[in-house]
């Protein structure tokens, strides 16, 4: 009998921590995002276990600056801090709220922003899902040197060296280099090789050697980059070549 009684009363003493442990959890979506230079990007935090009264959005922007802002959702309503969150910026932030799902859109993303990174987490906990923000770019521009407004001299069967430089770009760049002869553009594509410095964006530098002869005085050089954000490539000025 006794050992009835204690395997029921642990049991109940199971089932009311079950009831009222109110255990939440919240997931995010999207999680690391691409997001091109000027879209906007929509978080979600959706509550999917528990009830709460307010969530926390946290927003590190580097190691030593974050930012955490309740979401709640008094008299139906959605709000949060008209004196400290960020969110009530309108023109960089929209957001939107139930009782299980809370939303931000970050407006017109910038280089600026990319690594930063969103967390939600609700009452009562420190932390919880994140998302880092990856924010992409396109090449700007393209240089090419030497360059000259009228033509660069080079001596026959000796060679001239180019060098194509990209703007900052993200992801990296690819460069193609051309030739245009008697009126034909061609792609070259010996004696090139090409580089990619990284820092919170990349630069992508192209070196091509290129030997003419004679006949081909007045030949063009010019080059073209891209990357994957690019709707078309950017392309250097024309240098003429003067073989002597």
């Amino acid at each position: 009998m006794d050992t009835y009684k204690l395997c029921y009363g642990l049991l109940f003493i199971c089932e009311v921590a079950v009831l009222y442990c109110n255990c939440q959890t919240t997931t995010l979506t999207p999680i690391d995002p691409e997001v091109i230079e000027g879209d906007d990007v929509t978080f979600v935090c959706t509550v999917v276990s528990g009830t709460v009264d307010f969530v926390n959005w946290q927003v590190a922007v580097n190691a030593s600056t974050s930012y955490v802002t309740p979401m709640a959702v008094p008299n139906g309503a959605c709000a949060v801090s008209q004196t400290t969150s960020i969110l009530t910026n309108k023109a960089k932030y929209s957001y939107e709220c139930n009782s299980t799902v809370y939303q931000v859109t970050v407006k017109n993303v910038q280089r600026s922003q990319h690594n930063v990174t969103w967390s939600c987490f609700p009452q009562g906990q420190a932390s919880g899902p994140t998302s880092t923000i990856n924010v992409q770019f396109p090449v700007s521009s393209v240089s090419i040197t030497p360059a000259s407004t009228d033509v660069v001299d080079v001596e026959e069967n000796t060679g001239v060296v180019f060098t194509c430089q990209t703007s900052e770009a993200r992801p990296n760049a690819s460069v193609t280099w051309y030739k245009v002869e008697s009126g034909v553009t061609a792609p070259i594509s010996q004696n090139i090789t090409t580089s990619t410095t990284y820092e919170d964006f990349s630069v992508t530098t192209s070196i091509l050697r290129f030997v003419p002869s004679t006949p081909q005085n007045g030949l063009q050089i010019f080059c073209k980059a891209k990357n994957s954000v690019n709707i078309s490539p950017e392309e250097s000025s024309r240098q003429t070549l003067n073989v002597l």
